[in-house]
């Protein structure tokens, strides 16, 4: 990827130097009864938000169902990227489960906001380099560390 001079100040980074790893979860060590789920169909890639998280039982649990979510990340829709499946958890789905389909980024705080790191997310910038990566294979996906190595501009808190 070719990168553009920056203003003064401003630094390239990876996702993965500026997101802090996120919690994955088993039923089976820790069980819950009920829980809302995000799979790639909740999210409004037009909008960019999630809008309907399905209602799941402790005993009908999606095999995908794996990852703990938060406030402020970032669900990135790794089956076909370019449709841009991206969106930020709000306070209502804060310690949900979301699907391996996604790539949550959490935002190291002292390093990006979470509205900069969607923003960039949702950029051509990132989804470019994303999808150079979804090209290697005959289904249209890739994986979070595909997605992590994309680079992005880091302005100065």
């Amino acid at each position: 990827m070719e990168r553009y001079e920056l203003p003064e100040g401003w630094v390239w980074r990876a996702l993965r130097d500026v997101c802090i790893p996120v919690t994955n979860w088993n039923q089976r060590r820790e069980p819950r009864e009920a829980f809302r789920y995000i799979e790639i169909s909740s999210i409004d890639n037009t909008q960019g938000v999630i809008l309907e998280p399905r209602f799941v039982s402790g005993k009908m649990v999606p095999s995908r169902a794996k990852q703990i979510i938060h406030t402020g990340d970032v669900l990135f829709g790794t089956t076909r990227p370019y449709l841009k499946n991206i969106a930020v958890v709000t306070a209502l789905l804060d310690n949900e489960i979301c699907s391996t389909g996604f790539c949550v980024l959490r935002p190291s705080n002292e390093l990006v906001t979470t509205e900069w790191l969607f923003h960039a997310c949702r950029s051509d910038l990132v989804i470019e380099q994303v999808i150079s990566g979804q090209e290697k294979s005959t289904y249209p996906a890739v994986n979070d560390s595909e997605v992590l190595e994309a680079v992005i501009p880091i302005p100065p808190l």
